[in-house]
This record gives structure tokens, C-alpha cells and sequence, in this order.
């Protein structure tokens, strides 16, 4: 008699697409050659992708879509839980051939032209709490993750020609924190959030998964020594009190050589010297060994979550996903690549 054989269920890949709050996914269906959610963490906003084919032209005709409208995308397999990618506004249209393709790009929900014009501001004895509140204010956002306990107050802050989102970043990084942008409307109520978080918290959560060499389709890894310092100092002459500040901070993981990287800026007191020493030496060896890793689509990979990965030797170890893309193509099934850096 023959042995029998164990037949495993096939994962069969499914995707939702609404479009101004109706469910498109049926109709659309037979021209769709890819979507794809981009998941980013920090330095940009997450995105949608959407790739057509447009043989009959209704795309460039009729159906062609209008910037600013929203549409929202989930991603998963059948039968289990998908990622709900939010809301996200159509910002970008392009239309290549022959054969004629549309592709149609989305950012989240909010970022609106308003958020990316660059403004002049000073901002007086305020937290970094209080400029972050001012500023999601101005677009309806609430704040969430700004911790009050390290939460130094500045005597004056200088929005000088940049954007509110590029000002606010980079006021987060000179402290150790970043931020993402973020809006959803669960049950028809629409939440939007700036999401802060402090690096080291998140780099220090737990591992969601393994990921194995045997496992992937695709990887590569890139690690360097130049810009990788050993501690960084911070140093202000007060020129009121003609008192020097001074703060020093040693690189954790320690380094065993680099340089020490000096910083003159100006800071209010010890605390404000102590965290933008930590920010600056953080933010230059976060990027000593990067990753990228694909393979079968995942919904456990999203941006901020940590990994382990094993079978690369000297890479092993727990890395921060920075960036994923989770892409479902017609001709190649659901598929997830990350990029991330090592955090321990």
C-alpha cells in the first residue's frame, strides 16, 4: 500500500483596494498588475502603488484618477489577517507604453502640500512636546509618544526656510526620537497622528520572528567603519554666563575604533548638550551594517519591528526593520523585502 502523502493548504495571496471609501477590488481586478504597500518608519511617509495595465484606455480616459482622492489598501493571504495599510491620498500618476501601463501613487492621508512648504518661525521656551503640538495642530494631528520626563524645554527654536515635517524631524533626531506620520479612520472615524518614539526604546523591544538564510529569495548586507565614532562631545560656550557646557557620551555597543565626533551647537543647559551628544552619535552608527532581505510575503514585517536573522555568520543578530515593501504581483504572487540595520 502507498504512503500517503500530507497535503498542506496553498496560501492563496489577496488584496483590497477601495477608492473614495467603495470597494473597488472586483472591478479593477482584471487590470491590475501589481500593488504594493511601501511601510516606512521614519525619514518619509508610507505609500501605496498601484499598477495598471490600460489596453482600452478607460485609465487615461474616463477612470483616470484625480489627485487627492483617497483610497485605502489591505494586503494578506486569505483566510488570515491582512495589513491594513490606512489612508492614504493619490499624489502622483504615470502613464508609460506601449504596452500602455498606468501606475498610480498615494501618500498617507494629511501630508497635504501645506506640511511640505517651507515656513520661517521661532518658537520661545517651548518643549519639544509643545513645537510638536503647535505644528500637528496647524493639520488636525494629535501628538503621541513625546515622553515628559526627558522632555527638555529650549530657550528659542529657528524654523529657518524649511518645511514643518523637515523641521520637526530634524528637531526629533538632534534628541534621539523620530516620528511618522499616520492616519486611519477605523469604523469611519478618521485618527490622525504624529507617532514620536525614542530609538533606543524601540530598538530594544523584542524580536517578532527568525528570519533564516534558507528562507529568503533574495538578501545583502553592507557594513562600514567611516563615519562610525567612538563617542561624540558636545560643547557650548554660554556666552551670557561665559560658562562652557560640556556633555560626552560613549557608543553603545561600544566601538573599539573611530573617531570622537564634536559638536559646537548651541544648547540651553547640560541636559539639552547631553541628549543632542546621543542623538548625533546615534544617528551616524545606526548605520554601520544595513540589510535588505526578500522573500515570501509576510504581514509580520512591518516598519519598527525587530528581527532576528540567522545563517549569515557574522551578520547574525537582531536588526530594526526600516523599510518594508509588501507587493503583490500577478505574475509572482505576494512577496515582502526589508531593508534594516542592525541594533545589537
Amino acid at each position: 500500500m502507498a504512503a500517503a502523502t500530507l497535503q498542506l493548504p496553498v496560501r492563496a495571496p489577496r488584496w483590497t483596494l477601495s477608492y473614495k471609501g467603495v470597494n473597488i477590488t472586483a472591478k479593477i481586478d482584471p487590470e491590475v498588475i501589481s500593488v504594493t504597500y511601501i511601510d516606512r518608519v521614519a525619514g518619509g511617509t508610507p505609500e501605496v502603488e498601484v499598477e495598471l495595465q490600460d489596453a482600452a484606455k478607460r485609465w487615461q480616459g474616463p477612470w483616470y484618477p484625480i489627485k487627492g482622492d483617497e483610497i485605502t489598501l489591505s494586503i494578506g493571504y486569505v483566510g488570515e489577517s491582512s495589513i491594513v495599510a490606512g489612508d492614504f491620498e493619490i499624489d502622483d500618476l504615470e502613464l508609460k507604453g506601449p504596452p500602455d501601463v498606468l501606475k498610480m501613487r498615494a501618500l498617507a492621508a494629511g501630508i497635504r502640500p501645506a506640511l511640505r512648504t517651507p515656513n520661517t518661525v521661532g518658537y520661545e521656551k517651548q518643549t519639544l512636546l509643545q513645537v510638536a503640538t503647535a505644528i500637528a495642530t496647524k493639520y488636525g494631528y494629535t501628538v503621541v509618544g513625546v515622553p515628559n520626563a526627558i522632555n527638555v524645554q529650549f530657550s528659542r527654536q529657528t524654523q529657518k526656510q524649511e518645511t514643518d515635517l523637515a523641521f520637526l524631524r530634524r528637531l526629533a533626531n538632534e534628541h534621539n526620537y523620530d516620528f511618522s506620520v499616520r492616519t486611519s479612520s477605523p469604523g469611519g472615524a478618521t485618527t490622525k497622528q504624529l507617532v514620536f518614539y525614542s530609538r533606543p526604546q524601540l530598538e530594544a523591544r523584542a524580536a517578532i520572528a527568525t528570519i533564516h538564510r534558507a528562507n529568503v529569495t533574495k538578501f545583502g548586507f553592507r557594513d562600514k567603519t567611516h563615519h562610525i565614532y567612538k563617542q561624540a562631545i558636545c560643547t557650548y560656550l554660554d556666552p551670557n554666563t561665559k560658562k562652557q557646557i560640556t556633555q560626552t557620551v560613549a557608543a553603545d555597543p561600544p566601538v573599539p575604533t573611530g573617531d570622537t565626533l564634536k559638536l559646537r551647537e548651541r544648547v540651553d543647559n547640560g541636559q539639552s548638550a547631553l541628549l543632542k551628544a546621543q542623538g548625533a552619535l546615534h544617528t551616524a552608527n545606526m548605520l554601520q551594517t544595513r540589510c535588505t532581505i526578500a522573500g515570501p510575503g509576510s504581514i509580520l514585517y512591518r516598519a519598527g519591528a525587530i528581527v532576528n536573522l540567522s545563517g549569515w555568520g557574522t551578520f547574525d543578530g537582531r536588526y530594526l526593520i526600516e523599510t518594508a515593501h509588501h507587493k503583490l504581483a500577478r505574475d509572482a504572487g505576494y512577496s515582502t523585502e526589508i531593508d534594516g540595520r542592525r541594533v545589537q
